[in-house]
């Protein structure tokens, strides 16, 4: 990474949001939190390894309200509509292209197709959002933030 090679070893690369980390924060690893998609507030936090991403699609960045209807930039390809069962996907990977992608595939494939489409696309650490907010984890991810 180019960071490193010119002597940065500890730090976070935000990229709208999406975020890669370097090296320790201090004696400790870095921990930052994941949004609730409908409140101002954090839902979970997680402590992230050096060199591991973070990702998140959700409905609630980039949207407007028509007739009482959400739209928003994330469309669904079989219907041509934004995803209206998932308000938000998390994933963590160690490969930032993947868990972008990974995200946006998770937030289409929605709460149906959670207990497998992970796995598939060979994520361990997701955490998806409904828009009224249930959270389902990976195996993995309940296990590393302690649920």
């Amino acid at each position: 990474m180019l960071l490193q090679e010119n002597g940065i070893r500890n730090g976070i690369v935000n990229a709208g949001g999406d975020l890669v980390v370097l090296g320790t924060h201090g004696d400790r690893r870095w921990r930052v939190g994941i949004r609730d998609p409908r409140k101002p507030k954090v839902l979970r936090t997680v402590e992230l390894e050096a060199r591991e991403s973070i990702v998140t699609s959700g409905d609630y960045e980039r949207f407007f309200t028509y007739q009482g209807k959400r739209y928003h930039h994330l469309l669904d390809p079989r219907t041509g509509y934004p995803v209206t069962d998932t308000a938000s996907v998390t994933v963590i990977d160690n490969d930032p292209e993947l868990a972008d992608s990974a995200a946006t595939a998770l937030m289409v494939g929605g709460p149906a197709l959670f207990a497998e489409l992970p796995m598939q696309l060979g994520i361990r650490y997701a955490l998806l959002i409904t828009p009224d907010g249930e959270v389902l984890l990976t195996p993995e991810m309940r296990r590393r933030l302690g649920e």
